[in-house]
C-alpha cells in the first residue's frame, strides 16, 4: 500500500498553500503571501531519497522481520503534511487496507498472455489516472 501511494500518489501536486510569513528554506526566500504548491510526484521520485525511485518495490517499507518500517517523513507525502494535510488520511489508509486485503484474499490477478503489465505511468490531472490495461481476475 505504501509503495503504491509513493509511486502513484492520489494527487501529483498539493492544493495551493500561502506563505503567512517570509521564510528562507534551503537558501531560497519565500516571500509572504506567495502561493506554494508541493510536487508530490517529484518528492516521491527523488533519487537522493529513494533508491531506484521509478521501480515499484514494496519491500522499501518492510524491515527484515517483515514489519512496516518507519516512513521517511520528508520524502513520503501522499496525503500532504503538516496542519493542512488530508483530513481523510486515516480513513483512506484503513479503507485501502480493507479493500486491498479482501481483493487479494478473494481473487487472483494476472496479466493475459501477450499483454504488457500495467504501467506505473499515468495521466496527471487533479487526480492521477492510470493508463488503460488488461488483466485477468479469477476467484481463488
Amino acid at each position: 500500500m505504501h509503495e503504491t501511494l509513493r509511486i502513484a500518489p492520489p494527487t501529483p501536486i498539493s492544493v495551493p498553500h500561502k506563505a503567512v510569513t517570509s521564510s528562507r528554506i534551503q537558501g531560497f526566500t519565500i516571500p509572504k503571501d506567495t502561493s506554494v504548491i508541493f510536487n508530490f510526484w517529484a518528492i516521491h521520485r527523488d533519487s537522493r531519497q529513494w533508491e531506484h525511485p521509478n521501480e515499484f518495490r514494496p519491500e522499501r517499507f518492510i524491515d527484515a522481520e517483515g514489519k512496516l518500517t518507519c516512513l521517511p517523513f520528508k520524502s513520503y507525502l501522499p496525503f500532504g503534511c503538516g496542519p493542512r494535510s488530508c483530513v481523510g488520511q486515516s480513513l483512506a489508509m484503513s479503507e485501502l487496507f480493507i479493500f486491498l486485503s479482501r481483493l487479494i484474499h478473494e481473487f487472483r490477478f494476472c496479466v493475459p498472455p501477450g499483454c504488457d503489465p500495467p504501467s506505473i505511468q499515468g495521466t496527471a490531472s487533479v487526480v492521477r489516472e492510470p493508463k488503460p490495461f488488461r488483466i485477468f481476475v479469477t476467484k481463488r
